[in-house]
């Protein structure tokens, strides 16, 4: 996961202003689907809930929270692998002859040395296969809605970035985890990407999920 943020502090909006502007608006700029982007809004809704936002209508919100996410290409790895094979190695059989020789004369002789046969190793097989993954992105901007109620311009106070790369491509089973992991870094200055890991399981995203 990585996150950006710092616009705050670039536009010299102090952190008593950030903690004042807690009544927001929902508002989409992004997303294809109308039934999609009605789940990511409650999971939006419910997840700066929980930093203490309060949902508000346009007229008296004094923040609104632009919401953007997708979901890139499938990459596509291929992988080769190899692993040994097993089989019957069969026993030999080694037979030496040689001549003597000495004064009294010459003589042959023989011998013949066998070993069983065993199970081992016999060779290796190379086998290939491929992996897909897919780059799954969430973005959330706050905008002062006072400011633009002023003057009609946009004036971003904080913006919270998500990217991770997974094998699943269904952007809807993914989007909940993605709100969960920007939840923690909505409204706090940040001059680098930080990574963390988060699993479906995990109680935050369930909480997210709950009607």
């Amino acid at each position: 996961m990585e996150h950006y943020l710092g616009v705050a502090k670039e536009l010299g909006i102090a952190a008593d202003e950030l903690g004042a502007a807690q009544s927001i608006v929902m508002a989409v700029s992004a997303g294809r689907v109308r039934a999609q982007f009605k789940e990511v809004r409650g999971f939006v809704t419910r997840g700066l809930a929980s930093r203490g936002f309060i949902p508000a209508t346009a007229a008296d919100a004094t923040m609104a929270v632009f919401v953007r996410y997708g979901i890139g290409a499938p990459q596509v790895t291929a992988i080769a692998s190899s692993s040994p094979v097993t089989g019957w190695i069969p026993g030999t059989t080694t037979t030496t002859q040689g001549t003597i020789t000495g004064a009294a004369g010459s003589a042959v002789y023989g011998a013949t040395s066998t070993t069983t046969g065993s199970y081992g190793v016999v060779g290796t097989q190379t086998t290939t296969s491929t992996e897909t993954s897919y780059t799954r992105w969430l973005m959330l901007n706050g905008v002062d809605v006072g400011q633009f109620r002023r003057n009609g311009s946009l004036v971003e106070i904080w913006r919270t970035g998500v990217v991770s790369d997974g094998y699943s491509g269904d952007l809807r089973r993914v989007l909940p985890v993605l709100v969960a992991q920007a939840m923690p870094y909505v409204g706090r200055p940040t001059s680098r990407g930080e990574r963390s890991m988060l699993f479906e399981n995990d109680k935050r995203v369930k909480a997210l999920r709950a009607p």
